[in-house]
């Protein structure tokens, strides 16, 4: 056996036990077939380091795509045109269709294979071409005006109703299958249809809150209102401050909604404020709701309940959410990309039992920036009041960053996604003239930990549709980031870099 031979038998041998990787290896071995197809099987990004001709191997690049949809990067120009292909590798990852040839990311065929595999990354989706901070939309309008396409979609996910053609957000049958997979596709209905009863009351069905989108008719409609104030996903109550101002005087609706949160009582009318029943119910939901009672009943109600001492009541936080959940892995237990991907995908399925949520109170100037600053220009909105709807100013302590740095022999894996909007309650143990808290940092926002503020006692009273879900793994002299969407991707970076 001469030395080729005996390198293509030890190739094979550590592809088959996950101990290969194709960029390390030879120029002989990169253009040999046998030895090619037997990686890509196990690794699909290992087409990239594949001789030219390889790549452009319709067998070769099949076994790929098989494996990884968005090994489709790595063809052949030629094989990013070919139906059969394309169609392999969206079926497996419908973010690949960004790396198909224009003719066929204009196939309605392929995009509805795409569609069905992940809806949302379909049609939000940039050129990869464009690495940067370049953006352009692959899905073309035509596509995004294809109802068959369009359903499709937003039956998987209703908030792709946002990216879909202008006359699709005013088609009813479109926009009622949106809004009964997640009522918050209703903000990006039409506006005719923001008024069609049947359409709002199949949302706030589903989600209670999803009454803040509808027209004022609707929000005057006791109908509607009676129903989103008993169909809140959290029981933070709120959606009575959606209601016309006449509903929020309707006893039988502010009942309806203090049974379910005592704190809606906040939302209601100043004549049931002052009425026993209704704030006596609110109560019984939630003894801080009584902060909203008219101050003679107050009084009264304090009384009768025995309140000997002062009530302390909560602070009002209104804001994103982190949720997160982070490992520490030793660099030596990690030696192949097999063991890579092995261990992120154990990682990942941990994560999502395992993850933990703490309230985003603002953004910092820095990782060690001691002060929240305030971007006119920024996303997201944030606040913190007491009971009474007061604007308190915050005082922050930065206590360091929320995942410290790994050490050199360590990698550490965060997964993580945010909620836009949440609203959380801070109740102080004992009074307090001032609200002082102590803040950790991820990236430049300031996190807060319950575990870093036992005088406080925290509790989440409500979230919004979740973000993507991102990735990171973090080295002591660098990071990697990707949606888990592009999880190939990352571990291709990482495996460049570690291996």
């Amino acid at each position: 056996m001469d030395k080729k031979e005996a390198l293509k038998k030890i190739a094979l041998i550590q592809i088959k036990v996950g101990d290969f990787f194709l960029g390390n290896a030879d120029y002989e071995l990169k253009a040999d077939k046998e030895v090619v197809l037997a990686a890509v099987k196990k690794n699909a990004n290992d087409l990239q380091y594949a001789d030219k001709e390889l790549k452009a191997d319709k067998e070769v690049v099949l076994a790929a795509v098989k494996y990884s949809g968005n090994a489709l990067q790595f063809a052949n120009k030629k094989l990013k045109a070919d139906k059969e292909v394309v169609l392999e590798a969206v079926k497996q990852e419908g973010a690949a269709l960004a790396y198909a040839d224009k003719k066929l990311i204009g196939d309605k065929e392929v995009v509805l294979e795409a569609v069905k595999q992940n809806a949302r990354t379909v049609f939000n989706q940039y050129d990869k071409k464009l690495r940067g901070r370049g953006f352009r939309v692959v899905l073309s309008k035509k596509l995004r005006a294809n109802k068959k396409i369009v359903l499709t979609a937003v039956k998987q996910d209703g908030l792709v109703l946002e990216y879909v053609d202008k006359k699709l957000k005013g088609d009813k049958e479109v926009v009622l299958a949106a809004v009964k997979q997640t009522a918050y596709a209703l903000r990006y209905a039409d506006k005719k249809l923001k008024g069609d009863k049947e359409v709002v009351l199949a949302a706030v069905k589903q989600e209670g809150r999803a009454l803040q989108f509808a027209n004022k008719k609707l929000k005057a409609d006791k109908e509607v209102v009676l129903a989103a104030v008993k169909n809140a996903r959290y029981k933070e109550g709120s959606n009575l401050q959606y209601a016309d101002k006449e509903l929020k005087a309707d006893k039988e609706v502010v009942l309806a909604a203090v049974k379910y949160s005592g704190n809606a009582l906040q939302y209601a009318d100043g004549k049931l404020k002052a009425d026993k029943e209704v704030v006596l119910e609110a109560v019984k939901q939630e003894g801080a709701a009584l902060a909203y009672a008219d101050k003679k009943l107050k009084t009264e109600i304090e009384l009768l309940v025995g309140k000997k001492e002062k009530k302390i009541f909560p602070y009002i936080f209104v804001g994103p959410e982190l949720t997160y959940y982070h490992e520490t892995i030793k660099k030596s237990e990690i030696n192949s990309i097999k063991e890579i991907t092995n261990r992120l995908i154990q990682f990942i399925e941990t994560a999502e039992h395992d993850h933990g949520s703490a309230p985003v109170i603002g953004q910092l100037s820095s990782e060690k920036g001691k002060n929240l600053i305030k971007n006119k220009n920024a996303r997201r909105d944030y606040s913190v009041r007491d009971s009474n709807g007061n604007d308190i100013n915050l005082k922050i302590k930065n206590i360091g960053r929320l995942i410290e740095k790994p050490k050199k022999n360590e990698i550490i894996f965060i997964w993580y996604y945010q909620y836009i909007s949440s609203e959380y309650h801070f109740t102080p143990i004992k009074h307090k003239k001032d609200l002082h808290i102590n803040i950790k940092c991820f990236d430049t926002e300031a996190i807060i930990e319950p575990v870093d503020n036992l005088d406080f006692e925290f509790e989440c009273e409500s979230a919004d549709k979740p973000s993507e879900i991102y990735l990171q793994i973090l080295c002591d002299d660098r990071q990697f980031e990707n949606s888990i969407d592009f999880k190939e991707d990352l571990v291709n970076q990482f495996a460049t870099y570690l291996l």
